[in-house]
């Protein structure tokens, strides 16, 4: 399971940072980012013998999933072992959030992971749909676990897994995710729910909680009537007034976002960039 807690501190470290600002700047809309990347230190020539003393098989996971050349075979006795460190910088783009917040009790995050979400963005080479989803989930889940040690209430949060069958994980808070819960991650990266549909099934509920809802997916639902059960399901979830309910569909606008074109209280948005998804995202969830 290294390569998948490697995604997860990869993740946490590249995504969009949110600060809540207090005190004396109350009601004042500000942001600080920081964006984190590997930059390549060093390079060593050494020999098949020698690379057993460099942790081969972490570094193999590592170098999956960070995608960078740690070992390279140079000949067949050789091998180049690199070292990498982050680095940071100030991110231009900024995430507007206000002091003036409410959280949900609970948020429900339904993410799509059928095969064309793992295909390269327009705007972003090198970037998958997938990629994008992580860094707002990431934004998103690091921005509640700050509000949660400002506010002292931590909401409950459940991810649901989307593909040729649902899979859903348990509840858990910002805090429980950010530790690195190796089922919540695998719920999150490797479901095992196939590729080819989006077989979406939004849960109900009926109580006084308030609740937020957030469907990211990344094209049609190709399974028949889906779009329209699921679509009624939003409505009906929409019109509760302790219900926040949001849809983010990933490089365009498709049938379920459609079928959302004139609902006024839903939030509809055509994700490009992270940074934009997250401020918007965060404006739904944090405000009354």
């Amino acid at each position: 399971h290294l390569d998948i807690l490697a995604l997860h501190e990869k993740n946490k470290l590249q995504r969009p940072h949110t600060v809540l600002l207090g005190g004396s700047l109350h009601g004042l809309r500000s942001t600080r980012g920081r964006r984190y990347a590997w930059k390549h230190t060093g390079q060593q020539l050494i020999t098949a013998c020698a690379l057993t003393q460099h942790q081969p098989h972490a570094r193999a996971h590592l170098q999956k999933a960070t995608q960078l050349p740690w070992i390279v075979r140079h000949a067949p006795t050789q091998y180049l072992l690199n070292t990498y460190e982050i680095t940071t910088s100030t991110v231009p783009h900024t995430v507007h959030t206000d002091l003036t917040y409410t959280l949900p009790d609970t948020l429900d995050l339904y993410i799509d992971s059928s095969g064309s979400m793992h295909s390269n963005l327009d705007a972003s080479p090198g970037l998958t749909r997938f990629d994008l989803v992580c860094k707002l989930i990431y934004g998103i889940i690091g921005a509640l676990r700050h509000a949660s040690a400002r506010t002292g209430k931590a909401p409950e949060l459940r991810l649901h897994n989307f593909a040729d069958r649902q899979v859903s994980s348990p509840p858990f808070t910002p805090e429980h995710f950010w530790t690195g819960h190796l089922p919540l991650l695998t719920t999150l990266y490797a479901p095992n729910n196939g590729q080819a549909t989006e077989n979406l099934d939004i849960h109900m509920h009926n109580d006084t909680r308030t609740r937020a809802y957030l469907i990211i997916t990344d094209g049609d639902l190709v399974i028949p009537g889906r779009t329209e059960r699921e679509a009624n399901k939003m409505r009906s979830l929409a019109q509760r007034r302790n219900n926040r309910v949001m849809l983010f569909e990933i490089g365009g606008t498709y049938s379920l976002g459609k079928a959302m074109a004139n609902e006024r209280n839903i939030t509809y948005h055509t994700a490009h960039a992270t940074e934009i998804a997250l401020k918007t995202g965060l404006e739904v969830l944090l405000h009354t």
